[in-house]
């Protein structure tokens, strides 16, 4: 929760694998050094990855 994510998101991302997270966080920020990808909201990148890959639902806006 750290990173900006509730609750409900971060227990998604641990039952995938917290080691699995913390190398994902690693690669974004060596591809964020190196210029390689641009992210300006940390917390939005991980969670739409995390929604891409099925992981986190995505919600719905009413």
């Amino acid at each position: 929760m750290a990173y900006g994510l509730n609750e409900e998101q971060a227990e998604a991302i641990v039952k995938d694998g917290y080691d699995k997270f913390l190398t994902f966080v690693e690669d974004v920020n060596k591809k964020a050094r190196k210029g390689e990808i641009k992210v300006e909201n940390a917390t939005a990148y991980i969670i739409g990855t995390y929604q891409k890959k099925g992981i986190i639902q995505k919600s719905v806006k009413a």
